[in-house]
């Protein structure tokens, strides 16, 4: 992650960080999978329906990157693909959490 723009898909906050996703609903698996239009792309094994895609996101990256899900506020996109996720947590727990990930982008 060298360039600006590969820095476009978080903000990192004084309290936490905010990721600036693009989530594919309805895919066979919880993924990431790169970056879409500046934002990091997801793909989530449940459909857009009634909030599940989001709760399956926010336990994914809870999981992934050992992280309570108590600390996570979708601020912007619930019924959208393109969210804005915020994480009360020390931005290098994710950038950890996401190392392998973050390395194949």
């Amino acid at each position: 992650m060298s360039s600006q723009a590969d820095n476009d898909w978080y903000k990192i906050l004084t309290d936490g960080i905010e990721l600036f996703l693009y989530i594919k609903p309805g895919s066979k698996k919880n993924e990431i999978i790169g970056l879409h239009a500046g934002k990091l792309k997801i793909k989530v094994n449940s459909p857009p329906q009634e909030g599940k895609a989001n709760k399956v996101l926010i336990k994914f990256l809870s999981s992934k990157c050992n992280i309570p899900r108590s600390r996570f506020i979708l601020r912007k996109g619930e019924n959208s693909r393109i969210k804005t996720l915020f994480i009360h947590c020390e931005p290098r727990q994710i950038f950890s959490a996401l190392k392998k990930d973050l390395l194949n982008l």
